[in-house]
């Protein structure tokens, strides 16, 4: 992995969380851009109205056994996913901001190059409350 790569991507997200006994998913498809910079991937796409952030744009920072979720614009925001690992960030909305522990129970990737997936398994806690368990997908494909 000596030489970095920067490619157009297709990137599938798929979530879905358990609240209350209730299955919400959510899916999408949108393009993007693939980096590697030495073993560190990065992909990169702009949220649309079909995901309620138009304005912003979404980076996955993956490294080894560690994603974060970085979005930048209107909806500015850092969560990080290490797996067994907690970790606390203000999540901005159009009603205000809450605070959110994530607790991450599973991460796997299978990032190469190409593409490849990664698949996270996490609670929520919001305000001090359990909110639900999510798990989220995300696949990504050379254009």
């Amino acid at each position: 992995m000596d030489n970095d790569i920067k490619k157009d991507v297709l990137i599938s997200v798929s979530g879905k969380s358990d609240s209350l006994g209730e299955d919400n998913p959510a899916a999408f498809v949108t393009e993007g851009r693939l980096y590697r910079k030495g073993r560190h991937y990065y992909i990169n796409y702009k949220e649309s109205e079909v995901t309620g952030l138009a304005g912003t744009t979404t980076t996955l920072h993956l490294e080894d056994n560690r994603l974060a979720l970085i979005r930048s614009g209107k909806y500015p925001s850092s969560m990080v996913f290490e797996k067994d690992g907690n970790h606390m960030t203000v999540y901005p909305t159009d009603y205000g901001t809450m605070t959110i522990v994530i607790s991450t129970r599973r991460i796997e990737s299978t990032m190469t190059d190409s593409g490849g997936t990664i698949d996270v398994l996490y609670d929520l806690e919001i305000e001090n409350q359990p909110a639900c368990q999510h798990h989220l997908l995300v696949s990504v494909t050379e254009k």
